[in-house]
């Protein structure tokens, strides 16, 4: 039976099916019944529904946030997420092409700290959805990603920096252990985000939602305000530089006696074309990044559907 893997992040969900990796924004609102700029008429975009409101989500949903859509600035937890799984998932399939989700498999992580308090909620509402489904630890994709492509794991330190969390997972002889290891709410990339948002409003005026912010992390152009168009590119740097530097001394306060011991980190997540440059830089070990870091946990997901 055909597997279908997520990584369902606050910035975006990361999936694999049949080989091919794609995602889309971690955006959901409520399908908007007007827009000025908009034409939301049945088949214009996909919508999802979940407790009798129907949804629309990723790029659909961040287009509908910027004409003024309702719904999209709302405060993000793991429950938060978690309650958006049925809907997130759904989409993943739909881009996926999978017409029958009862006759799928689906591989989904969750942080390592929200793991036991949430992983019952996850299995029970996903399996009215898919065939079966199997809920693993966020950073054990990552490392079965980078045991699948070396023929020796060794021992080291996993970074996976995602938009809302940050987790650190050491491992010992290619096994994960619980000493060293760690998940820090809210110390994503989001920090950046916000500090972008911050500064753009400073600016202009207009508050930026996160998703947007977080689109313009990843794409820095231009920011048209009235007949002006802001060069987004200092600003975008100034925020990943902080909290690069943030994230650092973070991980360096926290995890010195592991890092120290193993000399290595393998640093995956989106969040790890921004830190590199900046980890390299004050981290004398080695640093690992795999390629696409983003879908790392992913492609570690189905190597160990594979085998289950």
């Amino acid at each position: 039976m055909d597997n279908l893997n997520a990584d369902v992040g606050f910035g975006d969900v990361k999936f694999l099916f049949d080989g091919v990796t794609q995602k889309f924004p971690t955006a959901i609102v409520p399908e908007p019944i007007a827009s000025s700029s908009l034409n939301f008429d049945e088949g214009a975009a996909q919508a999802y529904e979940h407790n009798g409101i129907r949804y629309i989500v990723g790029d659909a949903a961040i287009s509908a946030i910027k004409s003024g859509a309702a719904g999209g600035n709302i405060q993000r937890n793991a429950s938060w997420l978690v309650g958006r799984m049925p809907i997130l998932t759904q989409h993943a399939a739909h881009l996926a092409g999978i017409k029958n989700l009862k006759g799928v498999n689906l591989t989904i992580g969750l942080p390592m700290g929200d793991f036991r308090q949430l992983v019952g909620r996850v299995e029970k509402e996903l399996s009215l959805i898919f065939n079966k489904v199997t809920v693993l630890n966020q950073g054990v994709g990552v490392l079965a990603d980078h045991i699948e492509r070396n023929s020796t794991a060794g021992s080291g330190t996993i970074l996976d920096i995602g938009f809302g969390t940050a987790i650190v997972l050491t491992f010992l002889d290619g096994k994960p252990i619980n000493a060293g290891s760690g998940q820090y709410d809210g110390r994503g990339l989001s920090e950046a985000a916000k500090r972008l948002s911050c500064r753009l409003k400073d600016l202009t005026g207009v508050v930026v939602s996160l998703p947007e912010a977080n689109g313009f992390i990843t794409n820095a152009g231009q920011f048209k305000y009235q007949d002006k168009n802001i060069d987004l590119s200092p600003i975008v740097k100034e925020a990943l530089q902080v909290y690069s530097e943030e994230i650092i001394n973070l991980l360096m306060s926290n995890h010195d006696t592991a890092l120290s011991r193993h000399n290595r980190i393998i640093l995956a997540g989106g969040g790890a074309y921004h830190v590199e440059r900046y980890l390299r830089e004050f981290y004398s070990g080695e640093v690992i990044v795999p390629p696409a870091p983003e879908f790392a946990n992913v492609r570690g997901y189905a190597y160990l559907a594979s085998g289950m």
